[in-house]
């Protein structure tokens, strides 16, 4: 439905990804849509950020284009903006956790810490302690903390303490479930999360940069 320089400027930048990166140029609009309608941009924005995770490494991600369309509704809710879904993406693809482990880790932990389970409450409390676990689950159930955030206090909880192995295994089994397992689990999703906000600020590497003149 766009029309005049919206349409030709989205033709143009659609057209660019499939020369650069040799991806199809209608599952870009339609992954470009999703992004759109979910995290209420436009569509220059929207292929602006898939262009640059594919930049980034996404490129020989095959599951890039899956994920954020699969994933992009569940993000939204959690807290994420669309470019640290976009990062979360890429960062659990650099860490070799491929496929759509790491996004369903991170649902699985949603659903978890918004349910607030038995077994979940335990596997905090036994990693961190009472006061942070009674903290974490009160924000979630008044709203005052996203699943975002309370994914990143816990990250960055895990590395204040030290957790052990049997921790950690708690964690994996009772917060992220099989889908953390198969991501490496806890502390390996920890860090994929913790990467993928440094990842907003990092330079380009000598060859990002040389496919980024191509592009350009």
């Amino acid at each position: 439905k766009l029309q005049g320089e919206q349409a030709d400027q989205t033709r143009l930048l659609a057209a660019t990804i499939q020369e650069t990166y040799g991806k199809d140029f209608k599952e870009t609009l339609t992954t470009a849509k999703v992004l759109v309608n979910e995290f209420k941009v436009d569509y220059q924005t929207a292929l602006e950020i898939i262009d640059q995770g594919l930049l980034e490494g996404g490129q020989r991600n095959e599951e890039y284009f899956d994920s954020l369309r699969e994933y992009a509704t569940f993000f939204k809710q959690a807290g994420f903006s669309v470019t640290e879904f976009k990062n979360i993406i890429n960062s659990g693809y650099d860490l070799s956790i491929y496929q759509d482990k790491l996004p369903d880790a991170i649902k699985e932990f949603s659903i978890a810490v918004q349910e607030q389970t038995p077994a979940a409450r335990e596997a905090l409390e036994n990693a961190f302690g009472t006061s942070f676990t009674d903290s974490l689950l009160k924000g979630i159930e008044t709203g005052t903390l996203s699943v975002k955030d309370a994914l990143q206090q816990v990250a960055e909880e895990s590395q204040k303490q030290n957790i052990s192995i049997q921790q950690q295994a708690q964690l994996t089994a009772d917060l992220f479930k099989g889908a953390g397992e198969d991501a490496g689990g806890a502390l390996k999703i920890f860090e994929a999360v913790t990467n993928a906000y440094k990842e907003q600020n990092r330079a380009l590497t000598p060859l990002e940069e040389n496919l980024k003149r191509v592009r350009d």
